[in-house]
């Protein structure tokens, strides 16, 4: 039995083709959908590679500089100006991730992305073709609307799209990406360097474009989720896409059906109304500050201040400017390969645990860290600080970076999770321009 579109507004169009029904539209919108996540993790790396490029600091600051002066770090450039640059998109991002729910509500989680993907490529060509560091940071500017709305809306669109038993994997398939979208700009920005030109700092931003564009372009046939469907009338059309999406398209398959009515008790009450995302304190306090907690912990981690400042920590453990630059990229698989571990066993072992383990084994990395920067001289090149900062990126991908975004999508009812991933995003925006002014500061100390 297929089901038609019914006439309700707002309109809705199906436009994958029927016969890809089944796991292959679910995997497929999955794996598009973290494209947007991808795109927020490569934009986080471009910033700190091109900085290194002559060329970047001839077209945006208009001054010649060696490579020696860019490693020596007397390049005649503020710190306090790149890191105000590099924490536009931080501080947007914030602004865009509270207006993102009402974004989702409206256009529906679809629209949602495809307009997060359309302003990641106005950005791209303002980054690309900006002639100034004005330019640079208005393109900053509106990059850090699309990381809002992407970082936001895509959990959301996981978790509403993802079968009840795996929606633990579907999360972490979003966090893998978002961490190999990172580890790819750091490869790009090191292919790149050794081209002429400006192409070696231009070149990263023409890549992002092109993944954006993909991003754009694919979203026009992502299945709209049956949560959003049904808050908007269109029962029938959510009831064809929950079967299209677990069931091969077969509207009689039992499971679905039950699926199909809890989702709906569970909406049709509020249906059509829009909840403001403060309400989540006066209707489920405990749980909020519970999510907040998680984000707000997972940060102070130390992962953004760690991997912006990264070559100078490596640079004074004795390694050289070319070394450190292979470690860079080296550390960014390692976290990526962290993120792997949740994907096989997260829906296996439950999230306490993975928690609770990752919290003992930074805490102890952390202290190791800290405890051979202070004592430098003594212990020489470092060896074990470089090995504690590599099993750092391991850990961390693996607990406590993509469990504190699971939770949201676990402890809130179906009808208030858009609202939850609301901490996620703005926290991460509020500490990484924290980090940045920590890098800054920490750069005008070694002048």
């Amino acid at each position: 039995m297929v089901l038609r579109p019914s006439s309700t507004t707002p309109s809705y169009t199906s436009r994958y083709l029927p016969t890809f029904a089944g796991k292959r539209l679910l995997y497929s919108s999955a794996v598009t959908t973290s494209l947007g996540d991808a795109i927020f993790g490569f934009s986080q790396g471009i910033i700190s590679s091109i900085q290194i490029q002559p060329s970047f600091f001839k077209r945006i600051f208009n001054l010649d500089v060696s490579v020696s002066q860019i490693q020596s770090g007397h390049t005649s450039v503020n710190p306090w100006v790149v890191s105000a640059v590099v924490s536009c998109l931080n501080l947007t991002a914030l602004v865009s991730s509270l207006v993102a729910p009402c974004i989702c509500d409206s256009l529906g989680r679809r629209g949602a992305i495809h307009v997060g993907g359309v302003f990641v490529v106005v950005a791209f060509v303002v980054q690309g073709a900006a002639p100034n560091i004005i330019a640079l940071a208005v393109g900053r500017c509106i990059q850090g609307l699309a990381v809002g709305i992407l970082s936001t809306t895509v959990p959301v669109y996981q978790c509403e799209i993802a079968p009840d038993k795996s929606r633990g994997l579907f999360v972490s398939i979003e966090y893998f990406c978002l961490s190999f979208g990172s580890v790819l700009s750091t490869w790009v920005a090191y292919g790149f360097y050794f081209t002429e030109g400006e192409l070696s700092w231009c070149g990263p931003y023409i890549i992002q474009g092109i993944l954006s564009l993909v991003l754009v372009n694919f979203t026009w046939y992502l299945p709209e989720t049956p949560h959003w469907l049904i808050h908007h009338g269109r029962n029938e059309d959510a009831l064809q896409t929950l079967t299209d999406l677990h069931a091969n398209g077969y509207t009689d398959n039992q499971s679905v059906i039950k699926q199909y009515e809890f989702i709906r008790a569970s909406i049709e009450p509020q249906a059509g109304q829009l909840t403001p995302w403060m309400n989540l304190f006066y209707e489920f306090p405990l749980r909020t500050m519970i999510e907040i907690s998680s984000q707000l912990f997972a940060q102070f981690n130390g992962y953004s201040a760690i991997s912006y400042i990264l070559p100078v920590l490596l640079l004074q453990t004795g390694t050289t400017i070319p070394q450190t630059l292979i470690l860079c990229r080296f550390s960014g698989l390692l976290y990526c390969s962290g993120t792997i571990i949740p994907l096989l066993f997260v829906d296996k072992r439950g999230r306490k645990s993975f928690l609770l383990v990752g919290r003992l084994a930074l805490a102890a990395v952390l202290c190791v860290v800290g405890a051979l920067q202070i004592n430098i001289d003594y212990y020489g090149t470092g060896f074990w600080g470089k090995r504690a900062i590599c099993f750092y990126f391991i850990v961390f991908g693996a607990t406590w970076g993509p469990i504190s975004w699971l939770l949201g999508a676990e402890m809130f009812p179906i009808v208030r999770r858009h609202l939850s991933f609301l901490s996620g995003p703005s926290l991460i925006a509020f500490q990484g321009s924290c980090a940045k002014g920590a890098g800054a500061l920490h750069a005008l100390t070694l002048v």
